[in-house]
Order: structure tokens, then C-alpha cells, then sequence
């Protein structure tokens, strides 16, 4: 064991790691899925012997375990694949807002990470009990999101259980991701119809509740407002009226661009990647750029920085994590069919609240700029207080970061976003989802989390994402059309069509 994470990170990594280190220049690799390429793959194979991340604490104290957590959760599976199974609503009657039929918060870790099991080890017995669970899920009554009976059009926006079902159901979309190449013509047939109808369904709640504010945003039309664009300028109705004390004032009409709406979109988009679809592919990117403009003020600050309160005065940053993680996700998928443009998007425009329309506001804001700016919480370089009180503006226990100190409730979610970093290769923000960094907390030995594994990604999406993605930059480039000298900067011409 080492003590922290400052002291021999490397001396866990493979032979064959340690070669692909050295390698100077890489050209697009071999695409397999949504996340991973070949090259990815050869690598999770010997971390799947040798660590690092096999077990906990073989990098530094509290590192997860991350591939003794995914076999573990393989054999769960594997011993009874139904209880993944979520039977969706029961009854034969519109869902509403707030309806308790939500899978729960960790339902499909146990099938995701039976076949990433396969994927690595090339096992059948889990690749069979995948294909057939994902199959029986696809035929659930309740999980046909066709039947207008049950899945009315009248549900929009992000209430409960609208993003927790994506949440599950992006789960079950990686499951099918680490399976699918090895299924039949005619199951994947089935499984692309499903996701894909999962995906527009939720797609349209999103897109029912922006058209509130702009109605014409499938038209690149931003200059037509709808008759609930009148922003909140005297009172905040929904959480805090700044993101820290003295911050940038946030009015109703930045909530739009939630974590949880991005949670919606960011499964649409992928399935969109996958199926091929090119209005699922367009809606993905014209959210992302509408948040970018929208909801993320001059500086990086993400407006989900709101949501702190007297005694979780880090709440704020914990959510940003959530809607920056799946903004990086969804670049990070578009980057791997050779579209860069989420990765390089960048903008000077922004919200004004006198005016309900995008003006100037400084920047330039891009998602580098983003993820640099909810990083510097970790190490301090940026310390602000989560309180609109000057008697708490100065007090440690206000102090924003990723320890709430007023309980001591500690998150791990700057790892929602470092899969970008395989892009970006910055060493700055590998020495923060590393916790190298001076005046970084340690790993915490039990992360906080919304209810999912603390080491999964943003909303517990993926098996592990040190695993998978750590410590990998300049050792894998699984951008077609650039070479990891060009950092991205030459796309391949993969234009989505009707992108404003």
C-alpha cells in the first residue's frame, strides 16, 4: 500500500502500460464502443491482473477497488439476473410527475458490470445471462415507452421519476454497449429499437420544457421567446439567488439547463451515437450548446452551483459535478465518431436576465474552461463560501469544495468529468482527480454519493471510471481524424447537420 497518492503512481501500472506511455505520437485507435476502444480495451485487461485499481489501496490510501467491486457485482448478477429487471409502470395509466415508480438509484450496476466482466475476460455465462435479462427488459409492459397508455406525451421536464429512470436506463445502455457486437443480427435489431424509442421519448421531455423559453430552438431561433421566458429577477423561487456569497446572481430562467435534464439528454445522445440517429445526435449538441451559453457564467461557474444550503454549503458543487459530467460524456462519446466540435465549442455569449436574450457577457466559456473552474474547489485555488450571509462569508465550515464540513460528508466527483481528460491531457487536472495536487483532501474511504457507487462516473454510469480512464492520457487517443499531437484541433468532417 502506499500512503497517498503523491508517492509511486506508477509502480502499479503494466509492462504494456508502461510502453504505451512512451509512445510520443498515437493515431486513432480501433473503435469498439460508445467509450472504449481497443487499445482502451488491452489495457483493462492487465489492470484486470495487475492493477492499478483491482484492488482498494494498491495506488494510495482509499484508492477504490474498482475491479474487485465489478466482479463482484458480476456474480450478483449472475446468480439472478432478474432482480436487475425493472418492471416500469405497472398500471395501465399515465405516469405523473413524481410518481413513486423509480428504479432505485444503484438498479443495473449488477448487469453493467456483468458485461464489462465479459468484455474483459471473454467469459460466456455472463454475455448470455446480459443478452437475455436485456431482452426480457425490452418486452416489460411497463417499459415500453411507445405505449401512450401509460407513457403519456404529457410528461415533460425533470421531475422525479424522469431522470432516474435515464440514470438506470444509460446503465442498461452500456450493458447492451459491452455485449452488443457479439449478439445476433436479429437482437440487436430489438435492443437498438428499444433504447432508441427510450431515447426520443425522454428527448421530447426535455425538448417540450426549453420550447417554454424558446419555442422555435429547433430552428435555431433564439430571438423568439415563449410565453414563460419572463425570468425572476426580484425573488429566487427555486433554491439561492447567487452560486456563492457576492456570486453571480441566477435568475428562474438558468434552471432550465439542470443536472438533471442533462441527465435525460445525455442518454438520448448517446443512443443517438450508437443508433445513428441523426436528430438524437443534433438535440444532444444543441443542449450542450445551450448550456454553455445559457447556464455558465463568464468565469466556468456552472449555475448548479445554487443549490447549497446553511449546512451543505458544498451541495452546490457536488451537483455541478453531475451536469459538467454529462456534458463531458456526451463530448467525449461525439469525439470518438470524429465530431470535436463539443470539445472545442467555445463562447462569449450569455444570458441576460433584463433583456431574455443572449448578449456578450465575457468568456470566452468553453468546457475546458468548466471543468478547470469546479476542479480549483478541490485544491483550493479557488475558495468561496456557500452562503448569501456576511456572517458566514469567511467561515471554514462555508467554505465550497469537495468535503462539506459542516458534517463531514466527503465526494469523490471531479471524477465525473476526467474521462474529458483524455482529450484535453492536462496535468493540472490529473493531479486533482488524483488528489495530488498541494492542500488536496485524500480520497474519502467511503465517498458520498446520490445512491450509486462512489467511483462510477457522473450518476454511476460506468463500471470505474480510474479503472477505465486514469492515467491513461497519452497513452490511448481514440479521436479518428487527429493525432494526439494535434490535440483534437483537426476534426474529421462528421458535421451533424442543423446545429445552430
Amino acid at each position: 500500500m502506499f500512503p497517498n497518492c503523491q508517492h509511486n503512481l506508477y509502480k502499479v501500472l503494466s509492462t504494456v502500460a508502461l510502453l504505451l506511455y512512451f509512445i510520443e505520437t498515437l493515431s486513432a485507435q480501433t473503435r469498439l464502443g460508445l467509450h472504449f476502444t481497443q487499445e482502451e480495451l488491452d489495457i483493462w485487461r492487465q489492470r484486470a491482473k495487475n492493477g492499478p485499481y483491482k484492488i482498494r489501496e494498491d495506488v494510495c490510501t482509499n484508492s477504490p477497488g474498482d475491479w474487485e467491486r465489478i466482479v463482484r457485482h458480476a456474480n450478483a448478477f449472475l446468480s439472478r439476473p432478474s432482480g436487475e429487471r425493472w418492471k416500469g409502470q405497472t398500471k395501465a395509466v399515465c405516469v405523473k410527475p413524481h410518481d413513486p415508480i423509480a428504479p432505485r438509484r444503484e438498479q443495473g450496476e449488477k448487469i453493467r458490470d456483468a458485461a464489462f466482466y465479459f468484455l474483459i475476460t471473454g467469459d460466456k455465462r455472463f454475455r448470455d445471462a446480459v443478452r437475455n435479462e436485456l431482452l426480457a427488459q425490452a418486452v416489460e409492459a411497463g417499459s415500453d415507452f411507445t405505449d401512450r397508455t401509460r407513457w403519456c406525451l404529457s410528461l415533460t421536464g425533470d421531475p422525479n421519476p424522469n431522470f432516474e429512470i435515464t440514470m438506470w436506463l444509460n446503465r442498461q445502455l452500456f450493458a447492451y454497449d459491452y455485449v452488443r457486437s457479439t449478439l445476433s443480427a436479429s437482437d440487436r435489431t430489438t435492443l437498438n429499437s428499444w433504447f432508441k424509442n427510450a431515447a426520443l421519448y425522454w428527448e421530447r421531455a426535455v425538448d417540450v420544457s426549453i420550447k417554454q423559453m424558446y419555442p422555435n430552438r429547433n430552428s435555431n431561433d433564439y430571438t423568439t421567446l415563449g410565453l414563460n421566458w419572463q425570468v425572476e429577477t426580484t425573488k429566487c423561487t427555486w433554491y439561492h439567488c447567487v452560486t456563492h456569497y457576492n456570486g453571480w446572481k441566477r435568475v428562474n430562467w438558468h434552471e432550465i439547463w439542470n443536472n438533471r435534464d442533462a441527465d435525460m439528454i445525455r442518454f438520448a445522445g448517446l443512443v443517438g451515437i450508437m443508433v445513428d440517429d441523426d436528430y438524437l445526435k443534433i438535440q444532444a449538441k444543441r443542449f450542450f450548446k445551450e448550456w454553455m451559453r445559457h447556464s455558465v457564467f463568464p468565469d466556468g461557474m456552472a449555475q448548479e452551483f445554487i443549490r447549497w444550503e446553511d449546512t451543505y454549503p458544498s451541495l452546490g458543487w457536488a451537483y455541478a459535478s453531475s451536469l459538467i459530467g454529462s456534458m463531458a460524456v456526451l463530448a467525449d462519446a461525439f469525439a470518438r465518431i470524429g465530431d470535436m466540435e463539443l470539445f472545442q465549442f467555445s463562447t462569449s455569449r450569455g444570458f441576460s436576465t433584463s433583456a431574455g436574450t443572449m448578449t456578450p457577457d465575457g468568456g470566452p466559456k468553453n468546457l475546458l474552461a468548466v471543468i478547470t473552474h469546479h476542479a480549483k474547489y478541490v485544491d483550493k485555488s479557488i475558495v468561496r463560501y456557500g452562503t448569501d450571509r456576511a456572517s458566514r462569508n469567511g467561515n471554514p465550515a462555508s467554505v465550497i469544495g469537495p468535503v462539506n464540513i459542516p458534517n463531514g460528508e466527503a465526494w469523490v466527483n471531479e471524477n465525473f468529468w476526467m474521462q474529458a481528460n483524455i482529450y484535453y491531457k492536462d496535468p493540472y487536472l490529473q493531479s486533482i482527480y488524483l488528489r495530488t495536487a498541494p492542500n488536496c483532501h485524500s480520497y474519502p474511504a467511503n465517498p458520498s454519493t446520490g445512491g450509486w457507487s462512489g467511483w462510477t462516473g457522473c450518476c454511476g454510469i460506468y463500471p470505474g471510471v480510474l479503472f477505465m480512464f486514469g492515467q491513461i492520457e497519452g497513452k490511448v487517443w481514440p479521436y479518428p481524424g487527429t493525432t494526439i499531437d494535434d490535440g483534437g484541433v483537426r476534426p474529421r468532417a462528421i458535421k451533424v447537420k442543423g446545429i445552430l
